[in-house]
């Protein structure tokens, strides 16, 4: 399955450890706190993704990266937890990606430790991979 994110706007998010599903963001009450340097050290390994700014700002909120597979473009943004710089508040997804895709940047989330990150979409619903994977991930799954 093919998302446009011109069309539906998704970012991944810190959320809670456990909840209650389906879970919309207006619902949310408590979240795992995840620090910025945890976040960006986690994208910065991934293979896959190329800085595209940031390494060369001190604000975190500059930070872009660049995912490039099978011809898609993502471009994942970073953005902080209100006034406090200190916590990630989440990544904007912008471009063209499969859910596979997605996937598999949500799996270096978790590899990286950070097990709370949700994909929440416009109509504010926020999936576990779990629930994305069983949702979305269909013939792509060879992709992964």
């Amino acid at each position: 399955m093919q998302f446009d994110t011109g069309k539906e706007a998704m970012s991944f998010v810190p959320g809670p450890e456990k909840s209650a599903l389906p879970l919309y963001s207006i619902d949310v009450h408590e979240i795992v706190e995840y620090s910025r340097e945890a976040v960006v050290s986690s994208l910065n390994s991934m293979e896959e993704l190329s800085v595209t700014n940031g390494a060369i700002t001190s604000s975190y909120w500059d930070w872009k990266w660049l995912f490039q597979f099978d011809g898609n473009l993502l471009t994942i943004d970073f953005t902080c937890m209100g006034d406090n710089d200190g916590l990630w508040g989440g990544s904007n997804l912008t471009g063209v990606c499969t859910a596979a895709e997605i996937v598999r940047i949500w799996n270096h989330f978790i590899d990286s430790g950070m097990t709370a990150v949700y994909l929440h979409r416009a109509d504010c619903r926020m999936y576990t991979l779990t629930e994305f994977t069983a949702e979305f991930l269909t013939d792509d799954m060879q992709n992964l």
